[in-house]
């Protein structure tokens, strides 16, 4: 639901989707992706940084996996080396890169 929410723009519904979903089950990996981006979304890097990190120390497993775990990767990165005051631009989701 969270996902048809985030494309039809929804994203306030989105992030309740996913939040519900993370209150039934905390392990819910793209649960925690998902939420990340739209953190990211809301200017929430904190946030974002949250669901990165639960997101990577329970990754997803399978034959694309990897794709996503690099992406979070690399966001997660990202958003530390802005935090430390770092300059780097933005990211996009593996599906828009």
């Amino acid at each position: 639901m969270a996902i048809a929410f985030s494309r039809t723009g929804r994203l306030e519904e989105a992030v309740r989707a996913y939040r519900r979903s993370l209150e039934i089950d905390q392990t819910l990996s793209g649960a925690h992706y998902g939420l990340a981006f739209l953190l990211m979304k809301r200017n929430d890097p904190a946030g974002a940084e949250k669901h990165l990190t639960a997101f990577l120390s329970r990754p997803p497993a399978g034959e694309e996996s990897e794709r996503w775990i690099r992406h979070a990767q690399s966001t997660l990165d990202q958003l530390r080396q802005d935090a430390s005051g770092g300059t780097g631009g933005g990211t996009t989701s593996p599906s828009e890169g």
